[in-house]
């Protein structure tokens, strides 16, 4: 035997650990499939969600396709529901039960990696509606898909998270490096130039600009007082506002708007955008007139769509007149005291009638054909099982809109439009917006009429509609219309 190679003396070691791997198989029943035939293309129906590997999934199932181009074909989906922020491999199986046997084949098997703002992986093209039934997977009715789910998870390396916003905040109670003084009223604030140049376009003017005299080191700030200033500091170095547990509602109040002008003072416009939401949640027939007025000085447009609308809703109004703000609000912004009386203007003479029938809002989703190597020799199932079954239903409401005084909205101008009052179906708030002089500029010949969301229980909501109008009656001497946004079913 010739002699052995001499191994090397320095030894170096590392340990790999399997991958974290969870694994489920859901059931999803569809009751009741016969109804769904003219459920319409790109309309689908969701399955309860599920959670594995840390995340919510819920299939969707097209049974009248997902796009045109796929009509004769139904599809399916599997949707992450909640919030990815990690790269992970994911494996699904889509499986159809042969409703006479019992057993499950392989439609749709597939591996991918799932990324940050990838939701939802499947196929619309499945298998054609026709074979559904040929097949036996579509009998009484009824549908049965299984889907398996194996969730692959690599470890990392626990990085901690940034510490440089928490570092910076550091900067503002040490005195270290300090290089600018502001005298405020009677009180005296230290800071850093550079932080300051670094938040703030006005600061940076003022402390490094052509114009700025680069020796000065002591600057008095005019019309703001030191508590004002203070915050401002806070926000800058840590970009947050301050605590403001110590204050009353009316001290809070009062100190956003003072932090919102000096916002804007500054050109520092996160910290304005922070005010005016502050302002927006606390609102009522009292401040609301100061508010708006606040609002149109220093340019605050979402504030004061906020304020118009609180104003003009539930009959707020002739409590906003009576109030020692609107007075102000007369003589600083005349031009505002217009636009609230063009957007409450009260009903004469003529009437509108619109009736509106609406089913609630319908969740929608996809699904495709596999080659027959995928569909042989199956991998072991998963041990994990979850179930849902979504049954055909139908919720209907008839909402009658009446709008008094018709010829006086005429002249309200393309893009505005008169608003009915929110009605719920089946947990779901709607409204109707009626246009008399078209809802854009292409279509200010017609009148134009919209069914409109507010808010409801559901997510990713779709209400199609078939559309009818029905004229007046001879002899009528009021303007009626009925517009229908039907629909048969409750989507899930």
């Amino acid at each position: 035997m010739s002699a052995a190679t001499k191994r090397p003396r320095e030894r170096t070691a590392s340990t790999c650990t399997a991958a974290e791997t969870a694994r489920v198989t859901h059931k999803f029943k569809i009751v009741g499939s016969i109804l769904h035939k003219d459920f319409g293309v790109g309309n689908g129906i969701r399955s309860a969600t599920f959670s594995m590997g840390g995340h919510d999934w819920s299939i969707i199932y097209y049974p009248d396709g997902r796009a045109l181009d796929c009509k004769d074909y139904v599809a399916i989906y599997l949707e992450l529901m909640s919030k990815n922020t990690e790269t992970t491999t994911v494996h699904y199986d889509f499986r159809l039960v042969n409703l006479a046997t019992g057993l499950s084949s392989s439609v749709l098997r597939r591996q991918t990696v799932y990324k940050p703002g990838i939701t939802s992986w499947g196929t619309k093209k499945l298998m054609k509606k026709s074979d559904l039934e040929t097949l036996g997977y579509l009998r009484e009715d009824c549908l049965e898909i299984e889907c398996d789910v194996t969730i692959i998870k690599v470890d990392k390396d626990d990085v901690p998270p940034s510490g440089l916003l928490d570092d910076l905040g550091k900067l503002l109670v040490w005195e270290e490096g300090k290089d600018v003084t502001f005298k405020v009223q009677e009180e005296v604030f230290r800071a850093h130039k550079i932080v300051l140049a670094m938040r703030s376009p006005v600061f940076k003017a003022q402390l490094y600009g052509p114009m700025s005299d680069k020796r000065k080191r002591s600057i008095t700030v005019e019309d703001m007082q030191p508590p004002v200033f203070k915050a401002l500091l806070h926000f800058i170095y840590k970009d947050s506002l301050p605590s403001m547990d110590n204050l009353d509602a009316h001290e809070n109040e009062d100190m956003a708007r003072h932090l919102l002008v000096a916002a804007d003072r500054y050109a520092m416009e996160r910290m304005k955008l922070m005010c005016e939401s502050i302002l927006c949640k606390r609102l009522d027939v009292e401040n609301v007139a100061t508010t708006l007025a606040l609002a149109d000085q220093y340019h605050c447009s979402k504030l004061k769509d906020v304020c118009i609308r609180f104003i003009n809703s539930s009959n707020r109004l002739d409590d906003v007149v009576a109030s020692k703000g609107y007075e102000h609000l007369k003589r600083a912004c005349p031009a505002l005291t217009v636009e609230i009386w063009e957007k409450s203007s009260k009903p004469r003479k003529r009437t509108l009638l619109v009736l509106l029938l609406a089913s609630p809002p319908l969740p929608q989703f996809p699904y495709a054909k596999t080659p027959p190597a995928i569909m042989a020799s199956a991998p072991e199932r998963p041990r994990m099982r979850t179930a849902s079954t979504r049954t055909a239903q139908t919720v209907r409401i008839t909402h009658p809109f009446e709008i008094a005084g018709y010829s006086g909205h005429k002249g309200l101008g393309v893009g505005r439009y008169v608003s009915s009052g929110i009605f719920s179906v089946d947990g779901n708030d709607w409204r109707i917006r009626y246009y008399p002089s078209g809802s854009c500029a292409a279509t200010k010949d017609y009148v134009a009429v919209f069914l409109n969301f507010c808010k409801g229980v559901g997510d990713k909501a779709e209400t199609p509609g078939d559309v009818r109008l029905q004229a007046a009656q001879p002899g009528d001497r009021a303007v009626i219309v009925r517009v229908f946004f039907c629909s048969a079913d409750k989507r899930y």
